[in-house]
């Protein structure tokens, strides 16, 4: 009997005047190969029933409810267990648009087109995002500014051997993302504590009658706040080494010691703080531990605590 009344059930009476349902939402795109690594589909903001095993189970209980009668009790019991019936919200569409063009320009595709198709049954609504990339854009020129003359030294130099972004590839903003947490990386790998990847910032000029872009990478130089005056990035190193435990019986110092990474007078590393973590957590007696860095003021100086709580 309940199969019955699922597969008999009308969506078209809980459809208010004017309004129209969302039955079926596709991508299509005009070059198939281009646009399937972006995964387009998933940008959709309004998207159809949800289906159970291939029907739309949860609005076929939703349906069994009088439209009318939203508080009584039968119907409250449907309403409850299903899905109302989602009504195609132009907004919703619109904004899936522009989503899906920023998407594709910022892997390439600037001049990229979306346009939507629909197709009515009815009160039921099917639609279409069609989707056409054209030529995508590629890197013609690159250049480096540095303001830190230090910096400048690494960044400009052999670095560049293990940049992700070089002349001819293409133009795609996850790529540039990717840099800036290289370059950070590897500058607090080397002493700079302070350094972030805000500090690396990038422009992009189309180049005129081409698809080629002309792109700058720029690093600023190190400020402690937005009043104070950029100065050059400093290298600092490690000062004192204290350990806090919360039962000095616990450990033995040497233990701690050996499994500690960040030594005295080293530059900073932030490799050396995983590693401190990761070889604390490896030991059975330790339930949680805390690095924590204190700058020396004045000085190129971080002094290093060390906190350890026995299991």
């Amino acid at each position: 009997m309940c199969c019955i009344a699922l597969c008999s059930c009308s969506v078209g009476r809980h459809i208010p005047k004017g309004a129209l349902y969302l039955d079926k939402v596709g991508v299509v795109s005009g070059d198939p190969e281009a646009t399937k690594p972006l995964l387009l589909e998933d940008y959709i903001v309004q998207r159809p029933n949800k289906k159970w095993f291939g029907a739309k189970v949860p609005l076929r209980l939703y349906c069994l409810s009088k439209p009318d009668a939203p508080g009584e009790t039968h119907s409250s019991f449907w309403r409850k267990i299903g899905e109302a019936p989602v009504l195609y919200d132009s907004l919703r569409t619109a904004r899936t648009q522009a989503i899906m063009r920023q998407v594709l320009a910022a892997h390439g595709y600037l001049h990229a087109q979306v346009d939507v198709s629909k197709r009515m049954k009815g009160r039921k609504l099917q639609l279409c995002y069609q989707v056409s990339p054209h030529e995508r854009y590629t890197i013609a020129q690159l250049s480096r500014e540095v303001e830190d003359p230090q910096l400048a030294l690494l960044i400009n130099g052999p670095d560049t051997l293990q940049a992700l972004i070089r002349e001819g590839d293409p133009f795609d903003s996850s790529t540039l993302e990717a840099e800036r947490s290289r370059i950070t990386q590897r500058l607090r790998k080397t002493g700079y504590y302070k350094f972030n990847k805000e500090y690396i910032t990038f422009v992009a000029d189309t180049l005129p009658h081409s698809t080629g872009v002309r792109l700058t990478m720029h690093i600023a130089m190190q400020r402690e706040d937005g009043r104070s005056l950029p100065q050059p990035h400093q290298q600092m190193r490690i000062g004192a080494i204290t350990y806090h435990i919360d039962d000095s019986t616990a450990f033995r110092p040497s233990l701690l010691h050996a499994n500690t990474a960040i030594q005295t007078g080293e530059l900073f590393n932030e490799d050396h703080q995983k590693a401190t973590y990761s070889n604390l957590m490896r030991l059975q007696a330790i339930a949680n531990s805390h690095v924590r860095f204190a700058e020396r003021p004045n000085t190129d100086t971080l002094d290093c605590d060390i906190f350890v709580n026995h299991a």
